[in-house]
């Protein structure tokens, strides 16, 4: 199980114990979606992913220590900045994959509508269980968009093309050729999540 570890003082907490072990859950089920031929996204470290999951109000009431060794790690306590970075980077990966496979730019346009859609992604989370408790498809969606931030940050930190690592790792993700080939049957993209 993945884990960060917690000074010995918080030990006998059962609030504290109760909280990790579900970001650990979180994440454990995170880090399937980021295995991508044994390549570097695998390393990624814990922190990364725990903070893609951590809300602004759960943050607040996270030990000083753990946000710390967040901050440390990460530069963040929230999923919020890494979300934000994430829908930028997820926008420029998609638009270059289709752009790249479209006949047209009108083409590339109509799928990235739908590529874009917070019901995509929410449903690509939901394929590896990552919202089962999330209800609104927005905040699911979210969380898909600070994975790909914190993925981002991390790729960036060891000097890697973060943008065709991540391109590749979303093509792994979901089966584009074949979106291209159904280019205008949009309604259905969700049906070719892996």
């Amino acid at each position: 199980m993945l884990s960060i570890v917690l000074p010995s003082s918080l030990h006998g907490n059962k609030h504290i114990q109760g909280a990790m072990e579900i970001i650990d859950d979180l994440s454990e089920r995170a880090k399937d979606i980021l295995k991508f031929r044994g390549t570097i996204l695998n390393d990624i470290p814990n922190e990364f992913i725990y903070v893609a999951f951590i809300g602004r109000d759960a943050s607040s009431r996270l030990h000083p220590d753990i946000v710390t060794r967040l901050m440390e790690v990460t530069g963040y306590s929230d999923y919020e900045a890494l979300e934000f970075l994430g829908d930028s980077v997820y926008e420029l990966v998609m638009s270059e994959e289709l752009l790249r496979h479209s006949k047209t730019a009108d083409q590339a346009a109509i799928l990235g509508n739908s590529a874009r859609s917070n019901k995509l992604m929410a449903s690509m989370m939901r394929s590896v269980h990552l919202c089962d408790d999330l209800v609104d498809e927005k905040k699911c969606a979210d969380r898909f968009e600070a994975i790909i931030g914190a993925l981002y940050l991390f790729l960036e930190s060891r000097g890697l093309d973060s943008i065709q690592v991540i391109g590749s790792w979303l093509n792994s993700i979901w089966k584009l050729n074949q979106i291209y080939r159904d280019t205008f049957n949009v309604r259905r993209i969700h049906d070719y999540l892996v």
